[in-house]
């Protein structure tokens, strides 16, 4: 079985016709790969990771902290992180030699400092194609708000999000799609 590409700069975009998030991952030069994700699929992920989040920032005080006070924790590491994102071009599917395939799940597991994402997709006679992708908190809070942004380009219910996410953070819906990496 060969090794799990693991993405080292990503694109993340919301792609109108397929009524998908697009992944556009690059592992190495030359090696990129379109990773399709659907709204079920991150509908199920998007808490799970929040709640994660949550959990990792560290209140000010060891006593029990109210709600607001938490989610004014989250809204500034929110906000720290998104300003510390740096401008980086676009990974693009549409290279020679880009593999694409639809996520069929995604496992998420803790690092130390972060979360490391593997992305499942079909079973094949070939073999199951797969990607990894290691995000730092901070990185993973980028991802999330660039997420956010998708999610309301393509008018999905915002059910799933934190109050914490949106608050002055979002890229409008007219904003170039944003990177990571």
């Amino acid at each position: 079985m060969s090794a799990i590409p693991i993405l080292r700069r990503i694109t993340t975009e919301y792609v109108d016709i397929e009524d998908r998030i697009r992944l556009c991952g690059e592992s190495g030069p030359g090696q990129s790969m379109a990773l399709w994700l659907s709204r079920r699929l991150l509908n199920r992920l998007v808490p799970h990771v929040c709640q994660w989040l949550e959990k990792d920032t560290p209140s000010t005080d060891h006593g029990s902290t109210s709600s607001s006070r938490l989610e004014a924790l989250q809204g500034f590491a929110q906000q720290a992180a998104v300003a510390a994102m740096p401008a980086l071009p676009p990974v693009h599917a549409s290279a020679a030699g880009t593999t694409s395939w639809l996520v069929h799940s995604i496992d998420a597991s803790k690092a130390r400092g972060g979360i490391i994402l593997t992305f499942k997709g079909p079973e094949a006679e070939e073999g199951r194609p797969m990607a990894r992708l290691a995000l730092s908190d901070e990185l993973l809070r980028q991802w999330l708000n660039i997420l956010h942004g998708q999610y309301r380009k393509g008018q999905w219910s915002m059910e799933v999000w934190p109050q914490w996410i949106g608050k002055g953070t979002t890229q409008t819906m007219d904003s170039p799609p944003q990177l990571l990496h």
